[in-house]
């Protein structure tokens, strides 16, 4: 009996060692099974932050990129600007050379036209002669002394026009073209009582500007052939 018990303590004892050994293999995997899975999460967890890190220098990169696109657009931007500045500049730098260039010819055309009458001048009839004035349009102006009858019409119909109409005596013909130094060229339109050989009447603005000049002496160019 007693040696039947002692077997059985012995077997108890065996299961119990066995069941201890379990425990501690089981206790063991358990704890590798836990390292395991730490050194897993540690590795995913220095992956994501290897990850986050190469995110974060590519953002800043982007960033860098950014910055320096925006600040090659702005200059970009500034040199466009000053480019089409320089092209109006340079534009109207050219319109004025061409308005230059116009108003030169127009002055040599003008000269020409000048030189051409004034050959022609040389040819007419050369005279010393008293030049007198008259303003028969002027507000003021006094019938009988600045003018006869309607003093918008000349004695040969024509129109009184400042800076063209002339009174002469009767020996210059009127449409006679005149020159006068100082004053152009005049046309013969008109008469006057007062008006003699050897005169010139030139109408202008105002009475004020006719007592202004006063008499004068030039010579005078005058086209054809006169009987004094």
């Amino acid at each position: 009996m007693k040696l039947q018990e002692r077997e059985m303590e012995v077997v108890r004892r065996r299961r119990a060692a066995y069941a201890e050994r379990e425990r501690e293999t089981r206790q063991v995997q358990r704890l590798e099974q836990m390292r395991r899975r730490k050194r897993r999460e540690m590795v995913i967890t220095l992956m994501l932050i290897f990850i986050a890190l190469l995110l974060m220098a590519a953002a800043a990169s982007s960033r860098r990129q950014l910055i320096v696109n925006r600040e090659r657009h702005e200059a970009a931007v500034v040199r466009l600007a000053v480019a089409q500045q320089e092209k109006e500049s340079l534009e109207r730098q050219l319109l004025e050379a061409q308005a230059e260039i116009t108003s030169v010819w127009e002055e040599r055309e003008a000269l020409a036209r000048e030189a051409a009458a004034m050959a022609e001048v040389l040819a007419w009839d050369r005279n010393v002669m008293e030049l007198t004035h008259y303003a028969p349009l002027d507000p003021e102006a006094v019938e009988g002394m600045c003018y006869a009858g309607n003093p918008r019409v000349t004695a040969s119909g024509e129109a009184t026009e400042i800076g063209l109409t002339v009174a002469a005596s009767r020996g210059i013909p009127f449409g006679t073209r005149v020159y006068i130094p100082g004053y152009g060229f005049r046309t013969v339109q008109d008469r006057g009582g007062a008006i003699i050989e050897g005169r010139l009447d030139i109408a202008v603005a105002s009475r004020l500007e006719a007592l202004q000049l006063g008499r004068l002496v030039r010579e005078v160019y005058i086209e054809g052939d006169l009987p004094f």
